[in-house]
């Protein structure tokens, strides 16, 4: 059951392509399943011994509370390796309804049954239990949440065999069976061994590495390697010297692969206010910028009037700590001296890494960052973006609260009147919504909203009211002529496209695929259907503007972006950071690759004709699979030689405190502004985590290569040789250590203050 069930989590899709593939993957359940499910099988042999043994009565007690505590303590012990789960009540009584049913199972069964409840309950109750809950456990395992919290699936995985395990048990003690005899059970066991030993020969001897990728990023036992070995950014390998760029060559390449358009050379943006308006988890294929009839976005439809539309831009992650702090530091999260927590989703970007807000107050702007403080992420969970503001008004707010975002609208027009009062300095300013982020409301009655998807269309449209009010606003001001608007979301949503929900836990299209807006007082718009990254916009617009914000942008594009660009021909490159899953996406005019680092796997989508990116065209397409490992392995090199991401997955922050009258608070209190800036919240402790020595470049500079647009003819010309078949991907390599052509490994530099 175990084993099929394994073989059953790859998409049938790939196995249709890939004759043996289930076969390996059999092979590979079979030679995992004693290391990560061994409590059961000690719970069966310490069971058996104890149906043939006799033993005085303290000695059957002692055995049968020890076989308990083994089972029931190896569950605990994985489930609360992830230390969150420690403090769930629940998962306490389930355990302790383990160790009892299971203490009841090793009972010795009376000969003949025995009328009455009671004894129903001590004698048979097992038996009728044992079955339904482990099929309804293994269910979870296999449907819930998949691909999210490994631990808790591997300990469901544990306790679904051990019940399993119970069930047949008590069956083969019941009367009404023969039992089992000594040489029927030594033949099953030796049957197995050789099973087992037979696979792990072939895993050792890399018989079943064509199945490694697959077993690993879809199946429950293959995804609970992480448990015990998290990833590592050492798993990258050694980093290379590298070479830095001409800031010249570095211009250029940002110029040709970024896609941000070009403006005129003259156009001085220091004069102009710069608005950042961001909204969370908002996928563009659902704005009415991608399809007007969907009617989600009216205001971002008045806003792109005049404005460069971006209809194929990507977020830097699909997660707010990576995907944020890439934007405001104009990196990418894994060039970054950004700590990834316990929770994925938690983290700290360091002080060292200057941001946005530090850059404009030192050239002299008013800066200020009116937002949402989703379960205090910013004070807690989400550390390192409230330095350089001169206001910071983060506004509470809970899930159960449907308005939380009409509240940051208030103090966000409050914010825009009080500095339109002021000393006529240009202002920088970061408006952040919550919505659509879960849990999804309903707020109008003509809008569909029996499903989670339509009420997320239903809290879209409720955020874009609230940019219309800004809009509005702007406009009474005076000043909506004289500020340059930017819109973009962090991120995106998933609903069930690839099998998960919510986000932050795979680099695909519906995660990261963000609607972008830049509107630019008396520049024509227009429609930009490239591929580009939100990550390029700062970065475009400082190169524009004074020249310490200037210094600024070139800095960052010598020393992250161009090197990337040129490497990988202009990929725009997407991430995913974090121990239990650390992934990367390249995306070109015409493909997609995506590439995970815990399962070695590689995939390559045609985006034309498969923009939701369903049908894998690795292993399938020989053209499409070498161009994917050769960008891919590229990409990877250039990570290698200039990571700087920090991994702690011992780390916790302290859970927020819970208002038991939070919702009443919040009704109460909806129009008021509770936004005081509390700093950067609450103490953190020390924590280890420097980024890893690059050697000094060698004085001779490499020669430039040819860059052209990525398609399959100028692939071709690349590659010397094309082999007659893919070349086997294998798990075990690191991309060759090369020098790359890229910047110094020194960081940011700070910007040093400017007078207005």
């Amino acid at each position: 059951m175990l084993l099929i069930a394994e073989t059953a989590t790859v998409p049938v899709g790939i196995y249709g392509s890939r004759p043996g593939l289930t076969l390996e993957v059999f092979w590979l359940g079979l030679t995992e399943a004693p290391i990560y499910l061994w409590p059961s099988l000690v719970f069966l042999l310490g069971a058996a011994l104890l149906a043939r043994l006799s033993l005085s009565l303290r000695a059957r007690i002692a055995l049968s509370l020890l076989l308990s505590a083994v089972v029931t303590g190896e569950a605990a012990a994985v489930l609360f390796r992830y230390r969150p789960f420690s403090r769930f009540i629940p998962f306490y009584v389930l355990l302790a309804g383990l160790f009892a049913i299971t203490l009841l199972a090793l009972r010795r069964p009376p000969p003949q049954p025995r009328a009455g409840l009671w004894a129903w309950l001590l004698d048979r109750s097992v038996l009728y239990a044992a079955f339904p809950a482990a099929i309804a456990v293994y269910v979870y395992a296999y449907v819930a949440n998949r691909g999210l919290y490994p631990n808790l699936h591997l300990a469901s995985l544990q306790i679904a065999h051990h019940l399993l395990g119970i069930g047949l048990f008590r069956l083969f003690l019941g009367p009404r069976l023969p039992t089992l005899s000594r040489r029927g059970a030594l033949y099953g066991l030796v049957a197995v061994a050789v099973l087992a030993l037979a696979g792990t020969v072939a895993k050792e001897a890399d018989m079943l590495k064509g199945g490694r990728p697959y077993f690993r990023a879809f199946s429950v036992l293959g995804q609970s390697h992480v448990v015990f070995h998290p990833f590592r950014s050492e798993d990258e390998g050694e980093p290379a010297p590298v070479i830095p760029l001409e800031p010249d060559e570095a211009l250029g390449l940002f110029d040709e692969f970024s896609a941000m358009p070009e403006l005129p050379a003259d156009l001085d943006l220091s004069e102009y206010n710069v608005l950042l308006i961001a909204s969370e988890a908002t996928r563009f294929d659902q704005t009415s910028l991608a399809d007007p009839e969907l009617k989600t976005t009216p205001s971002l439809e008045r806003l792109a009037e005049d404005a460069f539309v971006f209809t194929r831009a990507y977020s830097p992650s699909s997660g707010t700590v990576h995907s944020m702090s890439g934007f405001l530091a104009m990196s990418y999260p894994s060039m970054l001296r950004l700590e990834t927590w316990n929770k994925a989703w938690h983290g700290r970007l360091h002080d060292d890494e200057p941001i946005l807000p530090e850059h404009y107050t030192a050239a002299g702007y008013e800066t200020f960052w009116v937002g949402h403080n989703y379960e205090e992420c910013f004070d807690v969970s989400i550390n390192g973006f409230k330095r350089g503001w001169d206001l910071i008004q983060l506004q509470p707010s809970a899930t159960s609260t449907p308005a939380n975002d009409r509240r940051v609208g208030d103090v966000a027009i409050s914010t825009l009147k009080e500095i339109a009062k002021g000393d006529g300095r240009p202002f920088f300013g970061w408006i952040f919504f919550e919505s659509p982020h879960g849990r999804y409301h309903r707020h109008y009655p003509d809008m569909p909203g029996d499903t989670g998807f339509e009420r997320y269309r239903q809290e879209i449209r409720f955020t874009d009211e609230q940019i219309g009010r800004l809009l509005d606003e702007l406009e009474r001001q005076k000043i909506l002529d004289k500020t340059i608007i930017v819109y973009f979301s962090d991120h995106g949503e998933e609903f069930r496209e690839h099998g998960g929900t919510r986000h932050k836990s795979t680099v695909y299209s519906e995660s990261t695929r963000v609607p972008l807006i830049i509107r630019i007082p008396g520049v024509p718009g227009k429609t930009i259907t490239e591929p580009t990254s939100t990550l390029y916009v700062p970065p475009w617009l400082l190169l524009h503007s004074a020249p310490s914000l200037r210094e600024a942008a070139i800095d960052q594009i010598v020393r992250v972006f161009a090197p990337m660009m040129a490497d990988t021909d202009g990929g725009v490159a997407i991430e995913l950071c974090g121990h239990d899953r650390m992934m990367a996406s390249l995306v070109y005019p015409e493909y997609k690759f995506n590439y995970d680092f815990i399962a070695k796997r590689y995939e390559a989508f045609d985006i034309r004709n498969d923009p939701l990116e369903q049908e894998d065209l690795f292993g399938r397409d020989l053209e499409i699979t070498e161009l994917a490992i050769q960008q891919l392995d590229r990409y990877r090199t250039v990570r290698r030689d200039r990571r700087r991401y920090i991994l702690l997955p011992d780390y916790e922050v302290p859970e927020p405190e819970e208002d038991e009258d939070e919702d009443e608070d919040e009704d109460e209190d909806e129009g008021e502004d509770k936004g005081e800036d509390k700093g950067e919240g609450r103490p953190l402790p020390e924590r280890v985590g420097k980024p890893l020595p690059v050697p000094k470049a060698p004085p001779a500079k490499a020669a430039p290569k040819a860059i052209g647009k990525l398609s399959k003819p100028a692939a071709e010309a690349k590659s010397p040789a094309k082999p007659a078949a893919p070349p086997p991907v294998d798990d075990t390599t690191k991309p060759p250590a090369k020098a790359a052509r890229a910047p110094t490994a020194e960081g940011p530099r700070r910007p040093s203050p400017t007078a207005p």
